[in-house]
């Protein structure tokens, strides 16, 4: 499940009030902005007995953001970090047996890779993917066995007799050819993120569904660890749409998927139910109201099957759905008045509640 922060606003004032509160009250400056440090991604391990978390800080002299990783045990013992701020870490997950602390890492300027450190100690952490184009998001599957990875595949350049890369022109011949948050051009060199299969013992990388050029993301294993839900946009003209649909596909390299839904909206962040029968979703609105677009909350049979909708008296954006451990309930994050709440609903349907 995703995890949300605070609002900016407010997390700079708790911060400020925090540094406000160890010295003589002054007006704020710009340098307290940056000795601001922001928490966020906490995970709680499969025993409750650690939490893992990231610190953001800025560096003044590298003009930049640098993000570490630290474990505290969940009785408030002293935090340990886990890496360091130059390493660049994000993303840090246990694996469901507890063993292994992954993260994703990036080195200078290479693209992020994912990363393994050994809860059982003993050794420092090991690089567990060396992939062109790097990992965007990734999944543990539920045996601790397999993760399941989002990558955009980058084609290498050619190398010359001298072993050098060859440097080769960007060929831009598609509709969305440029994205923000650091993704920049994307030209012929760099495909669509597309889901992968990663076995930890055998060191193997698969792609989940094979052929074609299109979307996916959003991954989420069946509890029994065989199937995987995603997103994906399949649409013959993909790159005209920013949505995708909800698919459900066999967890084994080349599977083909099945459609659940078929909407030209926004659908995301699938979570299963705990015997693998239902799968809730995020839904938006159709695309031409999207500039007022509002998520609600359906279920839809993991093997197909007319879609439900829950909470509909509830007229607030939800996001994160994930179902309760007896799977009677589904909880969600619900946006009011620039604030997140916890709500849930009765799986059967029902009236959400706070």
């Amino acid at each position: 499940m995703a995890t949300r922060s605070l609002p900016a606003s407010l997390l700079a004032a708790l911060s400020l009030s925090l540094i406000a509160s160890t010295a003589s009250a002054r007006p704020a400056t710009i340098a307290d902005l940056e000795r601001i440090e922001t928490i966020g991604d906490a995970q709680i391990s499969p025993d409750g007995r650690d939490v893992l978390y990231t610190v953001t800080t800025t560096d003044v002299a590298a003009d930049t953001q640098r993000t570490s990783i630290w474990r505290v045990g969940w009785e408030g013992a002293a935090p340990v970090r886990v890496t360091r701020p130059e390493d660049g870490a994000s993303a840090p997950r246990w694996s469901p047996d507890g063993r292994w602390i992954s993260f994703i890492q990036s080195q200078g300027d290479s693209p992020g890779q994912l990363w393994l450190l050994d809860r059982q100690g003993g050794s420092a952490p090991k690089r567990a993917t060396d992939v062109d184009g790097g990992v965007d998001h990734y999944v543990w599957s539920p045996d601790s066995r397999r993760l399941a990875l989002v990558r955009r595949v980058e084609t290498p350049l050619r190398k010359g007799a001298d072993g050098k890369q060859i440097p080769e022109p960007w060929v831009i011949d598609r509709v969305r050819f440029k994205e923000d948050a650091g993704d920049g051009y994307l030209h012929n060199r760099i495909k669509p993120p597309r889901i992968y299969l990663y076995d930890l013992q055998a060191q193997t990388l698969e792609p989940l569904t094979a052929g074609g050029e299109f979307e996916e993301e959003s991954p989420s294993w069946s509890p029994d660890g065989d199937r995987i839900a995603f997103v994906s946009n399949r649409q013959p003209d993909w790159q005209h749409s920013d949505y995708g649909d909800i698919f459900v596909a066999p967890a084994r390299a080349g599977a083909t998927p099945t459609r659940l839904t078929d909407f030209p909206g926004y659908e995301g962040a699938p979570a299963w139910s705990p015997d693998g029968r239902q799968i809730v979703f995020a839904h938006g609105s159709d695309p031409q109201y999207w500039m007022y677009n509002q998520l609600d909350l359906p279920s839809v049979p993991a093997a197909g099957g007319p879609i439900r909708r829950l909470a509909t008296a509830l007229d607030r954006d939800i996001g994160d759905p994930v179902f309760s451990p007896d799977g009677r309930t589904i909880r969600f994050l619900v946006s009011d008045d620039l604030e997140h709440v916890l709500a849930q609903v009765p799986a059967k349907d029902g009236k959400g509640e706070p």
